[in-house]
This record gives C-alpha cells, sequence and structure tokens, in this order.
C-alpha cells in the first residue's frame, strides 16, 4: 500500500518581519494482510521538532476463487439402467488468492451419488473461500447404456419333410430376450414359418436394445426324410402333489366345480417311436399366443388361470419346476424327436378337497 504524507516547519528568519515556512512531503510504501490496520505517520524537522497524525485502512478479499472443472465423462447404466452422479469435489482445480486450498469450501450440484437415468447431465462445483467469494464451473457427464441383451433360443428342433417335397415349413417359439434398459427387438434368420430344406439347419437370433447393442444365440432346426416316424406323440397332464404335500384329486364333472386351471400338475407325454424323455412339451395359453416351454415328460408346473394377467412362465425350485399363468385354460402338447405335434390337451383343475 503506498500512502502519501505531507508536513511543513519554520525556518531562520531571512526578511525581518516574515517567519518562513518550509513544506516536506513523504511516501510510504508497504503490504499488509487482510484486516483492520491503524498507521500512525511521524515526521520530524533534525531539529528536535516533531509532529505525527494516525489513520486505519482496511483490507478485504474481494476476489473469488479459481475454478477449474474436470472434462466431460461418460459412465456405463447399471443394471437398473441408472448410474450414480461421480463426485468431482476431488477432482476441480480450485485456488484463492487469500484462502489456502485447504481450506476452501466446494459442493456440488447434483450431489454424489445421486442415481440418474440415461442422457446428458450437467454438474456445477462451487468453491467458497473464507470472505464468502464464490467461484464455479460447469462440466457434463453422460449415462450411456453400454450393456448388451440377453437371449435365450429355444431348443434344437426337429422336424419331417413334407410329403413329396425336400423341405418343410417350421414354426418354432420365439427366442426370450432381457435388458438392463427398455426396448429390445429380436430378428431371427431364418425367421420362424420359413420352409427349412433337408438336413440341418443353423438359426440365428439377435437381440437388439435401444442403444444398438446386442447379443445372439442359436439353435438348430433339422428335417429328416423317410423312413420316418409319422405318429405324433400323447401329451397329457395329472394333477399332482403341491408343495404342502396335498394331492390334487381327479377333476369332477361338474362345471361348477372349478376346472379352470389352476393348481399343480405333473406333464407326461408317450410316443411309438421316441421315449418319453426325448418329447419336448410345450403349454400354450388358450387366450393369447404365449408358450411356456419346453418341459420334459414328468416335470411338475404351476398353472394359473388370471385373465387380466400378462401371460408369463416363472421358475421355481424343488419339485415345482415353473408357476405359469395363462389368460385362458392351459393347452398341452408334446414334439417329437420327428417333429410330429401331439393334439393339444386341456389341463382342467379339480375340485378342492371336501
Amino acid at each position: 500500500m503506498t500512502w502519501n504524507a505531507n508536513g511543513t516547519d519554520v525556518k531562520t528568519e531571512t526578511i525581518p518581519g516574515t517567519p518562513p515556512q518550509t513544506s516536506a512531503s513523504v511516501t510510504l510504501t508497504a503490504l499488509f494482510q487482510l484486516g483492520t490496520h491503524n498507521i500512525t505517520v511521524t515526521v520530524s524537522d533534525g531539529q528536535g521538532g516533531a509532529a505525527n497524525c494516525s489513520f486505519t485502512f482496511t483490507v478485504v478479499d474481494t476476489t473469488p476463487p479459481s475454478v477449474g472443472c474436470p472434462l466431460p465423462t461418460t459412465m456405463s447404466a447399471d443394471s437398473q439402467c441408472q448410474a450414480p452422479v461421480p463426485d468431482l469435489t476431488t477432482k476441480v482445480i480450485a485456488s484463492d488468492i487469500c484462502t489456502p486450498t485447504a481450506n476452501l469450501v466446494i459442493t456440488q450440484a447434483p450431489a454424489a451419488g445421486i442415481l440418474v437415468s440415461l442422457g446428458t447431465h450437467t454438474i456445477t462445483v462451487q468453491v467458497t473461500d473464507a470472505s464468502g467469494n464464490k467461484g464455479s464451473c460447469a462440466t457434463t457427464f453422460t449415462v450411456a447404456d453400454t450393456t448388451p441383451p440377453q437371449i435365450m433360443c429355444p431348443a434344437d428342433i426337429v422336424a419331417a419333410n413334407d410329403p413329396g417335397q425336400c423341405s418343410v415349413a417350421v414354426n418354432y417359439p420365439s427366442p426370450v430376450a432381457t435388458d438392463n434398459c427398455s426396448g429390445v427387438s429380436i430378428a431371427c434368420n431364418p425367421p420362424s414359418g420359413s420352409f427349412f430344406p433337408v438336413g440341418t439347419t443353423t438359426v440365428t437370433c439377435t437381440a437388439t436394445d435401444a442403444a444398438s447393442n446386442s447379443a445372439t444365440c442359436t439353435f438348430t432346426v433339422t428335417v429328416t426324410a423317410p423312413p420316418r416316424d409319422a405318429e405324433p406323440p400323447v401329451a397329457g397332464c395329472t394333477p399332482t402333489t403341491n408343495p404342502s404335500g396335498n394331492n390334487e384329486p381327479n377333476a369332477g364333472n361338474n362345471p361348477k366345480s372349478g376346472q379352470n386351471p389352476d393348481g399343480f400338475y405333473q406333464l407326461l407325454a408317450t410316443d411309438n417311436f421316441d421315449p418319453s424323455s426325448a418329447i419336448r412339451m410345450y403349454i400354450k395359453d388358450s387366450a393369447s399366443d404365449f408358450v411356456a416351454g419346453p418341459f420334459k415328460s414328468g416335470d411338475k408346473v404351476k398353472i394359473t388361470q388370471a385373465p387380466g394377467v400378462k401371460p408369463n412362465s416363472k421358475p421355481m425350485t424343488g419339485e415345482i419346476i415353473a408357476h405359469i399363468q395363462f389368460k385362458g385354460d392351459a393347452l398341452v402338447y408334446g414334439v417329437d424327436s420327428s417333429g410330429n405335434v401331439s393334439t393339444p390337451h386341456n389341463c382342467l383343475v379339480a375340485p378342492k378337497p371336501k
């Protein structure tokens, strides 16, 4: 800080009757810390005469901190299609002319750890020094879906060629695909319903999500030529033991006894050519296109009819391997190794024990 101090002093008389004056000035230069300071200036004439004056001045910090944010970043979405906001308070470059860096208060909005969805998000970092001056910067981070879907293909299929033809049209169950984010499309080549030639053809199915991540699975369709098994299997179901140990009785003939599928069943199949273990068994919802399976002869399942439900099949542990919910009736059918499909069998629930 620099000040100019002025003073005057008398000197020896040169003209009788006139007291001459002399003036002097002094420049003061010094550096001071923050706060209020008292200054006293003393001027002496070198002959024992002196005079002084005092004043105060205050040094204040009005300069905001300097802040530099990290470059934009990208994070992968988790299994719930979200990602936590990163902590930038330890990554910003901040400095201040008065407050030590370690004493600067750094905050960010939104706060670190908050889960956000797909897209680009702005993070604002604010730095406050000891005098309350604030500096800020902003950067972005993007939550991206980088996780491919999961896809499960149906089991390999064996079908017989059409009489007099070297191929047969095969309709196969759709693969099942899941993804951490919504919007999965499935495409198979060759598509279901195509004509497959005699021999083995590999079907490749690809699941693609909205972010263009993809995954594939394969299965085979084998078309056999004569001699072949031309007789379809016989498929059915029978009430079985529920997990609590109570046996379901046989269904009655009274339509009021509650014969809609809602109970525990064992799937059964026989064939004139293949062993029962080779029969692939499926259960179709009579009120929708949903098909559960494949299952094996002897498998036990729980079937529930709920007209308002979205048809689904969920695996279970223990003796009952799946819980299937349908809008309509449960139609059980089997497919043998030659592709013969049995007549659908309607599983009817038995009346409640009396």
